[in-house]
């Protein structure tokens, strides 16, 4: 065999080996970046201390499912199996400006130098408010949420976050949660009705009511405002109907649960 032909040889052999060692990534790793979208919406949905796994390959709840459907087609895919939105009734009676700046704290953590624009993105949200039903009601303000929403995406993707989470400190990256899943959240929970209003449910009746584009509950509030006292952030539950208060809480929530979820905890 001449030098060419072992050369040509190395370098095929070379590239099945790339090619082995990517499928092998693919098809084994077990944070693959679809069962980590599926994972987080679980946590999202029912809670961080329960275990995923009930509810992972569970046929009768789609909701991982449609959260993974909807991520798909924030990053360009077309929908598709989607059953519905989680909450469809509307508040009435809100007092709050729900397109005003967020809470003054978390303002002041946002870094102000120059963000990636991502209008791909923002068309998409667009789009989403176009196949939604329930936010009809607010149809007429569709542009300034779409504007609401795409600005507080870009604006927090910058921020760390500290937390005490009992004895723990920790500092969360928001940069690590994808805005597409943010978004998909958002549209799975409320089709991105800012005025969205869950019911109690028979299951969590101490949650009380939950509310805005990722239908935040009372409960779990009061928890986030814990975690966050040290950073004066103490949102109420009228504030949550802000859209950039409630897009906050919803990614510091995502952004624990992922960091307990790649601990194992």
């Amino acid at each position: 065999m001449n030098k060419n032909n072992s050369d040509i040889l190395t370098f095929t052999l070379f590239l099945v080996l790339i090619l082995a060692i990517s499928i092998t990534i693919v098809f084994f790793n077990p944070h693959t970046p679809s069962k980590i979208v599926k994972e987080l919406a679980i946590l999202y949905n029912k809670g961080l201390n329960i275990d995923i796994s009930e509810y992972f390959n569970e046929p009768s709840y789609s909701y991982p499912e449609d959260v993974l459907n909807a991520y798909r087609f924030f990053k360009g895919k077309k929908l598709s199996n989607f059953h519905g939105f989680a909450v469809t009734r509307t508040a009435s009676n809100v007092s709050v400006d729900i397109f005003e700046s967020g809470d003054r704290s978390i303002e002041t953590l946002i870094n102000h130098s120059v963000k990636k624009k991502k209008p791909f993105l923002k068309e998409r949200i667009r789009e989403a408010i176009g196949l939604s039903s329930t936010v009809q009601p607010v149809i007429s303000n569709s542009e300034k949420i779409i504007n609401a929403v795409y600005n507080a995406l870009l604006d927090f993707s910058t921020i760390e976050v500290p937390l005490r989470v009992g004895d723990d400190k920790v500092l969360l990256s928001l940069s690590d949660i994808e805005p597409e899943l943010v978004l998909a959240i958002c549209f799975k929970e409320s089709g991105f009705n800012p005025l969205a209003l869950g019911k109690v449910t028979e299951e969590n009746p101490e949650f009380r009511y939950s509310r805005g584009l990722m239908q935040i509950y009372q409960k779990t509030l009061y928890t986030l405002n814990t975690w966050l006292a040290e950073t004066g952030i103490n949102i109420s539950p009228e504030e949550l109907w802000n859209i950039r208060n409630n897009i906050f809480l919803g990614m510091v929530y995502l952004a624990y649960a992922r960091e307990q979820l790649l601990k194992g905890d």
